[in-house]
């Protein structure tokens, strides 16, 4: 039996289909990718932050350290690295102006000579607590109107968005170094009139 003109067998109109909507999926919209929402996020976030933490004496990137030395006392610059997301270069400026404001310790790892354990002085524990109260408030303001179930998957999700970033990034580093030191193929001589 002849199909009527114009009609396709049903699996390659599924197909058809099945291609169109991975083309759809596969665009990239400005008001739909994720690593733009986040970054956007993330600047109004750190843009509206970043005054009320110079009236406090701080800084953003300054005061994700001591809450994270707050929260893990004696902790290794490059823990501190990681739980900031501060490049280290920058991170050891900022525990240098800590440290002479009087918000830090350093201290040598007795364990370990070559490791700095940094923990909060009580400079740097009482600034870090006259700021926790307009920190909530900024966190109660961002998360208005989310339910509390939903505030659970979103850092749960933000956490699972973060660990695949990460390993992107090894699986890159580690892809890229590889092809760095594979043997390269031998390239053929130009022969030379004489």
């Amino acid at each position: 039996m002849a199909l009527p003109k114009g009609r396709r067998p049903a699996a390659k109109a599924a197909a058809a289909s099945s291609k169109r909507q991975s083309a759809r999926d596969d665009r990239v919209s400005i008001e739909t990718y994720v690593p733009h929402l986040i970054n956007r996020v993330a600047i109004v976030a750190v843009k509206g932050a970043s005054g009320e933490f110079q009236k406090r004496g701080l800084t953003v990137p300054k005061y994700r350290i001591l809450l994270a030395v707050s929260e893990h006392q004696g902790l290794h610059f490059r823990d501190l690295a990681d739980l900031t997301s501060i490049e280290r270069p920058t991170l050891s400026r900022l525990l240098d102006e800590m440290e002479s404001a009087g918000l830090l310790r350093r201290v040598r790892d007795a364990e370990d000579s070559r490791s700095v354990n940094i923990s909060l002085a009580a400079a740097g524990h009482a600034r870090l607590e006259s700021t926790m109260p307009w920190a909530a408030e900024v966190e109660r303001d961002i998360l208005k109107g989310i339910s509390r179930t939903d505030i659970a998957a979103l850092r749960r999700m933000l956490g699972r968005i973060f660990v695949n970033l990460k390993e992107r990034e090894e699986r890159l580093h580690s892809e890229t170094h590889a092809a760095a030191r594979a043997p390269r193929p031998a390239q053929r001589r130009r022969k030379t009139r004489a």
